[in-house]
């Protein structure tokens, strides 16, 4: 998310300084998100930060570390503060650095709210009593158009169905377990895992195969290879609260969506919520033979861009105002 949302800022002029201090990554050490035309400076390790070169005009903040609420109390009272809560932070993805004091210090600072999904805004609006807006992730329709040529890549495996996951996988909640038990379901398909691992172990199945990490430019010809694309989440705090990106992306290239159950992804068109095993099998055999929803998932898309994003949250910006949103869903 916030490399996507910085990517469509740069394209529109605004000059960004991007400080990155979350050690959540397990590989490797201090790892550094790649933008395109973007540099980013590691703003974690106790050693002196640069200063920003000029007062900023507005700061998005995507997480509550407490070198960034630090920063926040050296700057003017005039500059702009999104305070945008895109995770669950006091948890795993904050071990070793969320301070509930921090995150306290940047909300209260912080002039306009928002969040990622309705499970983090509602408490959001729980614990600050204030207005939250919703925006949630989006998908670049530039990238992921699928009426562009692609040629299918060499190292995707072909099955009865393709079966494509893209996204990380060293995170706990990515339920690899019901991949790997999916998967010796349905003998004749090829499930095809693109990501970074990390240190977890993936599924030992012989009809399940791991790619790597792969640019964003590449993953398009993958997905429009692709049978059925899939989001296996386990069912926890952590993954209610999350606004699937990738599933964006699917929808984009025209892919069904199978996925288990994520508050987020509830009625929306293309996409066939299942609990089990079995179910998400049975699923990713219905949805391979069904005809895809184009009209109502090609809606839904035009609705959900990173630059519709990035045009509402200069919007709220430009207010500035506390208690002066409008709940947009």
């Amino acid at each position: 998310r916030p490399a996507q949302l910085g990517a469509e800022l740069h394209r529109r002029g605004f000059a960004i300084d991007w400080r990155h201090a979350l050690p959540i990554f397990p590989w490797p050490a201090r790892r550094r998100p790649a933008v395109a035309g973007l540099d980013v400076t590691f703003a974690d390790g106790g050693r002196h930060q640069p200063a920003l070169p000029r007062e900023p005009s507005f700061v998005l903040v995507e997480a509550p570390h407490p070198r960034f609420a630090a920063m926040l109390r050296h700057m003017g009272e005039d500059v702009q503060v999104v305070y945008d809560a895109i995770d669950v932070w006091d948890g795993t993805l904050g071990a070793g650095w969320y301070e509930a004091a921090a995150e306290s210090a940047v909300l209260e600072r912080a002039d306009v709210l928002t969040a990622s999904s309705a499970l983090l805004r509602d408490e959001l609006v729980q614990r600050t009593a204030r207005d939250v807006a919703l925006i949630e992730n989006g998908v670049d329709p530039c990238v992921f158009d699928p009426g562009a040529p692609r040629t299918v890549p060499p190292d995707l495996r072909r099955g009865a169905p393709t079966v494509v996951y893209v996204g990380s996988l060293w995170g706990e909640w990515v339920d690899l377990d019901l991949v790997d038990a999916v998967a010796r379901a349905m003998p004749a398909a090829v499930f095809n895992l693109i990501g970074h691992p990390g240190s977890r172990r993936l599924p030992s199945a012989s009809n399940v195969v791991a790619l790597g990490p792969r640019p964003q430019r590449d993953l398009p010809a993958y997905l429009a290879a692709a049978d059925v694309a899939i989001v296996p989440f386990v069912t926890n705090r952590l993954s209610a609260a999350v606004s699937p990106l990738k599933a964006f992306e699917y929808l984009a290239m025209a892919r069904p969506v199978v996925s288990t159950p994520l508050p987020e992804l509830d009625g929306v068109p293309g996409v066939t919520i299942a609990h089990d095993v079995a179910s998400f099998a049975g699923a990713i055999t219905s949805v391979e033979r069904a005809a895809f929803p184009h009209a109502e998932a090609a809606a839904f898309v035009a609705r959900h861009t990173w630059q519709a994003r990035v045009e509402r949250l200069l919007e709220l910006a430009s207010r500035g105002a506390r208690g002066a949103l409008e709940r947009k869903d």
